[in-house]
């Protein structure tokens, strides 16, 4: 894609899932990357296949646009719970997405493992940054504290912010991505 799209390489940046998956391509092809900045990442959830079909099953059993709007409240920082900005764009983003989609999405992501594929980031060059919220529940601190140690990295926690920083605080957010190492490349 990146050929297609006509550059050599690129930083990546991505919000849970799209973290990880930062994480995965630049250690797959790390002569493509300049940097990777994760927010609420996650190397490996560790959860059982049990516990992510329960999550599955209440997603089938609610809907998606339920689901999303019940969500939403239990992973931001106290202070975004009651936004109503926030509800709706997370309304937008999860969308009218059939079901199955998102279940299948699930099922990948609380499901992926990639610690194997992280280490290849130490000493590679390639600067890791992982975000995250003091307050989010759905990969903590501690995740992304992982992701620094194993890429050599570094960490910053961000307080009163959940799992949805690129929302909650999107001002703190676009000034952390302007000090990647490299940005104006």
């Amino acid at each position: 894609m990146l050929d297609s799209l006509g550059h050599d390489r690129v930083h990546l940046c991505g919000g849970s899932l799209g973290g990880t998956i930062s994480v995965a391509l630049a250690a797959l092809c790390p002569k493509r990357v300049l940097s990777v900045t994760t927010f609420g990442s996650t190397l490996g959830t560790g959860l059982t296949s049990e516990a992510i079909d329960a999550m599955v099953q209440e997603l089938l059993e609610k809907g998606t646009v339920r689901y999303f709007a019940d969500l939403v409240p239990q992973i931001v920082g106290a202070a975004h719970r009651r936004s109503a900005r926030l509800q709706k764009l997370m309304a937008v983003a999860a969308g009218e997405r059939k079901e199955a989609v998102v279940a299948q999405i699930m099922r990948g992501a609380f499901g992926a493992d990639i610690r194997d594929l992280a280490g290849n980031l130490a000493g590679s060059g390639i600067p890791v940054h992982a975000v995250v919220g003091a307050d989010d529940p759905t990969c903590p601190p501690s995740m992304s504290q992982e992701i620094a140690a194993i890429t050599a990295g570094s960490l910053t926690i961000l307080d009163g912010v959940g799992h949805l920083p690129m929302l909650e605080v999107p001002t703190r957010v676009a000034e952390i991505l302007k000090t990647v190492p490299g940005a104006s490349s």
